[in-house]
């Protein structure tokens, strides 16, 4: 019984170190991945406001970035809470994630932020009717950026090609 107790403990160890092995061939693909793209510093919620200094625009924007359910203690970050006042700022596709605004306690806050928005845009019906009836912001609807280009193949000319999924975090 303790021999196949401690064969059991090594399968496990030897199925942990597999997973680990693979998560961390992810990691490597995604950051290797990531340095093709040109990023900003990267910036925390204690430091984010020193963006003002370098940048002219701010736009954010896609999946949920205004559902505080997903985004918690950060959600005013992503209306924009750290900008200077006369910072240019605006939203390509923001999504609540949600048929109607359950946040009472954001709903002054955020009419405020909005109100200082160039342009607000939402990839669902759903989200202009709460920017509408809500924030009272004018919202127009736009189409998902993943959908912006008919086709993607151009993109992919002249690159390797490889089977596998590709994940962002």
């Amino acid at each position: 019984a303790i021999f196949l107790r401690l064969l059991s403990s090594i399968k496990q160890i030897c199925k942990k170190n597999s997973i680990s092995k693979n998560v961390e061939k992810r990691n490597r693909v995604i950051d290797k991945f990531n340095n093709l793209i040109p990023h900003s510093k990267v910036y925390y919620s204690n430091t984010i406001h020193k963006a003002n200094k370098y940048y002219d625009c701010f736009i954010t924007g896609s999946d949920q970035v205004w559902n505080p359910q997903i985004t918690h203690k950060y959600a005013l970050n992503y209306f924009f809470d750290f900008l200077d006042s006369d910072s240019k700022r605006g939203s390509y596709a923001a999504s609540f994630g949600d048929i109607k605004w359950n946040y009472p306690e954001y709903t002054i806050r955020i009419q405020s932020l909005l109100n200082k928005f160039s342009f607000i845009s939402s990839r669902e019906e759903t989200g202009v009717d709460i920017c509408t009836n809500i924030f009272n912001a004018d919202c127009a609807k736009v189409v998902d950026p993943t959908l912006l280009l008919p086709s993607y193949i151009e993109l992919l000319k002249g690159k390797k090609k490889k089977t596998g999924i590709v994940s962002f975090s």
